[in-house]
């Protein structure tokens, strides 16, 4: 789709309360046996969030003024903790000069307005129809008929099952399907026509007759799709086919999510990923372009941006630019780390909840795909000024928790055959900023405080090599750094991939 610069978007507006402490941080803690971990220890959190700057430098400013200057210098050391275990640091360090505050933010549903705002712009002003997978009565009548004839098939059953007992609760599950869609012909339509996107969410069985089906055989579904609920919505546009997909899921089995995102496909109906045009500074003009007309431009900051290529011969010289934008909540931008991960069998006190990123799939000069996810509100300012570890004092940490959280022997699990015997951790970037931790007894919440992060590149060398190996595997793709540790900044403990 081609930018249409200055189509008006409706913003969301968060509140902001300033509050204030006076206490003292105490001394370091001693060097840990294990990862010590920020927030597993709630009340000490606390405490420590509490902490003012006795001399603040800089106080945050309001939302939406835009980043602080940057500051960048120099880093390098080299440690070995064990033998064939290196951590080398040769990075560029990025600082935001300053005292830092400490937000509490909650999880920012998508709502209906901003659903149509942003499609009304992604489909300039085109008519939304709904995106659905509705059986018409004639597809029903054609599974109800494969389904009859697999559950009297006894002896495709017994070859399936293997035994009489396994075979009758196949047939039995069969037969249960088919009753479900008997129910559903009678409401199913002979020709379905699309109507116009109401902008209302629905859950995600409404959208699919076959999931909602499935939910119906399988109600104990660990997953619960329909506690998620969507907007999906499709355009006809000048050149091709837009689809927005707005997602809230706010009651959760091990997650929640949130999120808004758009796809375009071109007129011939071929889903495009890559183009043979357009430069690096042009996708990044044109995602700039994007934040600009849709008044988001003050509160997103450029993260990364990745030039990929195909790796099939057939489509060599084909590429596209991916380009991640981190937030910006008081002039301080939230350093990207890895989303939290969902433990199906360990119970947390917060649920999984990605962090909040922008990103744009931008090739052949064209928006090919737009992402909003894990949006936040901020609540309050919980400490204007928080006192924070000196940078020397976190290197010393880092030191530390990088021997505890990568030794050796994490990354040599594997056959005799191919083994890997020596291994180099590159930092090549250390940059402070915010980072979201979870709050012990508050599930709907959680801190953004200042944090150290450190990224690079991991490196192996096998058995079968005589050097170290950065590469990537794929020719087409440069070696990217990824988030390898991030340290509070306020005490150096670990915050771990739980957001805690």
């Amino acid at each position: 789709m081609r930018i249409k610069p200055n189509t008006p978007f409706v913003q969301r507006s968060s509140a902001a309360l300033l509050l204030s402490a006076a206490l003292v941080l105490g001394a370091c803690q001693p060097t840990p046996e294990q990862e010590i971990v920020a927030g597993k220890d709630g009340e000490q959190l606390e405490s420590i969030i509490a902490v003012t700057n006795s001399s603040p430098s800089t106080a945050a400013p309001e939302q939406g003024t835009g980043p602080r200057t940057a500051e960048e210098s120099t880093f390098t050391a080299r440690y070995t903790p064990e033998e064939n275990m290196t951590f080398t640091v040769d990075a560029t360090v990025t600082d935001y000069p300053g005292s830092m505050p400490v937000y509490l933010v909650q999880p920012h549903e998508i709502t209906p307005e901003e659903a149509k705002s942003l499609a009304d712009y992604f489909f300039q002003g085109n008519t939304a129809y709904e995106s659905r997978e509705v059986m018409t009565q004639a597809e029903i009548e054609e599974r109800i008929l494969s389904l009859t004839q697999w559950a009297n098939d006894t002896e495709g059953l017994l070859a399936c099952a293997n035994n009489e007992e396994e075979a009758q609760k196949m047939k039995e599950q069969y037969e249960k399907e088919i009753a479900i869609w008997e129910e559903r012909y009678q409401t199913a339509p002979e020709d379905y026509v699309p109507p116009e996107c109401d902008w209302q969410f629905h859950p995600a069985t409404y959208f699919d007759d076959e999931m909602a089906v499935s939910e119906q055989l399988f109600p104990d579904d660990i997953c619960q799709v329909d506690k998620d609920s969507f907007i999906k919505a499709t355009a006809e546009l000048e050149d091709g086919t837009g689809r927005i997909v707005a997602r809230n899921r706010s009651e959760a089995a091990g997650y929640i999510a949130h999120s808004f995102s758009y796809q375009w496909t071109p007129a011939d109906g071929f889903y495009k990923e890559l183009g043979t045009t357009g430069t690096q500074e042009e996708a990044v003009d044109l995602a700039q372009a994007v934040l600009e007309d849709l008044g988001m431009a003050d509160r997103w900051m450029l993260d990364s941006v990745q030039r990929t290529e195909s790796g099939d011969p057939q489509e060599s010289g084909k590429y596209a630019f991916a380009l991640s934008f981190m937030p910006v909540i008081g002039g301080i931008p939230v350093s990207p780390i890895p989303d939290p991960g969902v433990d199906w069998e360990e119970e947390t006190y917060a649920p999984a909840y990605g962090m909040e990123t922008l990103s744009f799939w931008i090739a052949d000069g064209q928006l090919i795909r737009f992402t909003w996810d894990s949006p936040l509100d901020v609540l309050s300012t919980e400490n204007q000024a928080v006192t924070e570890l000196s940078f020397e004092q976190i290197m010393e940490r880092f030191e530390t928790q990088m021997s505890v959280t990568y030794p050796l022997s994490r990354f040599q699990a594997g056959g005799e055959s191919i083994r890997i015997e020596e291994v180099e951790m590159r930092v090549t970037q250390i940059r402070r900023g915010l980072v979201r931790v979870a709050i012990q007894d508050r599930p709907d919440a959680y801190y953004l405080l200042p944090a150290w992060s450190f990224y690079g590149l991991t490196g192996y060398r096998t058995n079968r090599q005589d050097q170290v190996d950065f590469g990537t595997g794929n020719p087409g793709m440069e070696p990217q750094a990824n988030h390898l540790l991030t340290l509070n900044a306020l005490d150096g403990t670990v915050i771990g991939e739980r957001g805690y």
